[in-house]
């Protein structure tokens, strides 16, 4: 006969009920003190008679609720966790589960069917982490071998230092950005870089652009999502990559011009670069929630290339903000006013000095060039004339010298047309397009930023005062 087991109260119940029984004594005294009518202790009597000891558990007892999940379906749950979305967040892991299986299971209940196989998410809380670190650490201790060498793997993958402390946010919309740009197999077994921008006020990601490098190139098209979407931030926080900030050996300069901050200048943006990771800590906690999802979603979605990722970016990063995103005032937003995209493809380019040599050519890029005027004719220098080679956002080249811009044209290694052999062919007049003088981009603006950017410590002027076309 199987020993039956009760709980304090209804151990205090079978007493009152067996002493009631056998004594047949006052009903109501035991009906008050079990807090119940009389008619209920009567049929707790006739329970005690006719089931003994067992009447006073509970039916559901060693039987599971109604709402209890098949042992089945956790089962393949937790399999699908392992082999498909080892690397979701729990809140996305349950949003992916009720899109495959078509059941919705609260994120604590995934938390909880996880801890009893001993895994742990990548978004596992520190205290939880420290929780199970010490009782690993303890069962470590009476263990044979083996199990410890396991036990050991286990700590070490729990283990990680403290970071990221806390600061206020901006705010307003667009005070300040927060830029940088994460290494991680994002699609695929090949390392890429995710550039991004994020606003620090409002958590916005409000640009984002996939290369094989973080480059300048990349940086330049985040920014032109954020110009071109958004418009003119007022400050710029970003590492101390020589992209942004480098500093020479020599004493005689104090910082150097980059492409990206001759752009920021222009704009009348600040830039400001940080060594510590903490200091930009928005953007990195970004991170490590795209490492969760996107990396996910890529990989549903097929995608293995950085031509598609920079395709899925944009309705990624439409609904990413619409779920994450901090709401914001429209009247508490600080940039400033839309350029067009003619005026970013102006604003966000590269710029190299080089001399013409002797056959009236310039060489950028392994390529040479000739300069012609707005009339199409070739222009002339003297040898060794310095002029400045402009590359714009989307990929025509000007020369620049002092006052006066050109446009530059490839010269080929081999003549397309013979005039002996071919018939001849008639060339239709073409005028190059070249921007107007008042453009911020003469040579001589340029120049005169690198000088005081070599000799001066002056702050970064407002917007409003440089930011004219």
């Amino acid at each position: 006969m199987r020993k039956v087991e009760l709980n304090m109260n209804q151990k205090y119940r079978y007493e009152l009920i067996k002493q009631l029984s056998d004594t047949n004594g006052n009903r109501l005294a035991v009906a008050l003190k079990l807090n119940c009518s009389v008619r209920t202790v009567t049929r707790w009597i006739e329970r005690y008679r006719a089931e003994g000891k067992a009447a006073f558990i509970h039916k559901n007892t060693h039987h599971p609720p109604a709402t209890t999940f098949s042992p089945l379906l956790k089962e393949v749950v937790i399999q699908y966790f392992l082999t498909e979305v080892s690397d979701a967040n729990l809140t996305h892991f349950s949003e992916l589960v009720q899109i495959k299986f078509k059941v919705k299971i609260h994120p604590e209940t995934l938390r909880l069917w996880l801890l009893e196989r001993n895994i742990f998410p990548n978004s596992a809380h520190r205290v939880t982490r420290h929780r199970v670190l010490k009782a690993l650490k303890a069962k470590q201790a009476s263990v044979s071998k083996k199990e410890a060498k396991a036990l050991e793997n286990q700590i070490k993958q729990l283990a990680y230092p403290d970071v990221h402390p806390r600061r206020p946010r901006c705010a307003y919309f667009g005070e300040l950005l927060q830029m940088d740009a994460s290494m991680h197999r994002w699609f695929g077994d090949r390392y890429a870089f995710l550039h991004i921008a994020v606003d620090d006020a409002t958590s916005t990601i409000v640009g984002a652009y996939f290369d094989l490098e973080e480059t300048l190139n990349g940086y330049f098209h985040v920014m032109n999502h954020v110009l071109f979407n958004y418009g003119i931030p007022a400050k710029i926080l970003t590492d101390r990559r020589t992209i942004f900030e480098y500093k020479k050996a020599s004493p005689k300069y104090e910082d150097t011009l980059t492409q990206f901050a001759y752009a920021c200048q222009r704009l009348g943006t600040e830039l400001q670069t940080s060594s510590v990771p903490q200091a930009k800590g928005r953007v990195e906690r970004m991170f490590r929630t795209l490492q969760s999802r996107l990396i996910v979603e890529l990989r549903l979605h097929g995608i293995t290339t950085l031509e598609e990722a920079n395709r899925f970016l944009p309705g990624f990063i439409l609904l990413f903000n619409q779920q994450f995103a901090l709401r914001f005032d429209s009247n508490k937003s600080v940039f400033e006013a839309q350029p067009s995209q003619e005026e970013i493809n102006l604003i966000l380019v590269r710029n190299a000095l080089r001399s013409v040599d002797r056959g009236q050519c310039v060489r950028f890029n392994n390529h040479h060039y000739r300069m012609l005027d707005r009339n199409g004719s070739p222009a002339f220098f003297t040898p060794r004339t310095e002029l400045r080679i402009i590359q714009t956002f989307d990929g025509r080249l000007l020369a620049a010298n002092d006052d006066q811009l050109f446009a530059l044209e490839e010269v080929p290694q081999h003549v397309l047309h013979s005039p002996v052999f071919d018939p001849p062919v008639v060339k239709k007049p073409h005028k190059p397009w070249i921007p107007s003088m008042d453009h911020p981009y003469k040579r001589a603006s340029y120049l005169a930023y690198l000088e005081k950017k070599m000799h001066a410590s002056d702050p970064t002027p407002r917007r409003a005062d440089v930011y004219s076309f």
